[in-house]
């Protein structure tokens, strides 16, 4: 809950969304007995996220 809650400029349907994927990286976590999955899992999300803003950016550029 506190992950979803830091996330509350994002909106309420941004802090389930962010809620959501805590609960599975926690479940994940808890699986595997590791955080150093989890703590991938989660770059990757946020690495994707970066590359498709990236690119969007330089689409609005070009306008």
């Amino acid at each position: 809950m506190c992950f979803g809650a830091g996330h509350s400029s994002q909106g309420g349907v941004g802090m389930m969304k962010t809620f959501a994927i805590g609960r599975a990286l926690a479940v994940l976590t808890l699986r595997a007995k590791s955080v150093l999955l989890a703590i991938v899992v989660y770059a990757l999300i946020d690495g994707f996220g970066l590359v498709a803003l990236k690119r969007l950016s330089r689409r609005w550029s070009r306008r």
